[in-house]
């Protein structure tokens, strides 16, 4: 269990890094449009972080 309730917020970048081996090389999170056409997305792989397969 990982207790985030004191997490002030910010940067979410270095808060999921920290949380890789928990998480793994997984999509944490995306957006779609009202067609359910993936936007964006948000992933993890290898320990690095991917927005829109961007590091």
């Amino acid at each position: 269990m990982i207790d985030l309730r004191l997490n002030t917020g910010g940067n979410s970048t270095p808060m999921l890094l920290a949380l890789y081996y928990f998480l793994g090389n997984n999509t944490i999170w995306g957006s779609s449009d009202l067609d359910h056409k993936m936007q964006s997305m948000v992933r993890l792989d290898k320990g690095t972080y991917y927005d829109n397969s961007k590091r």
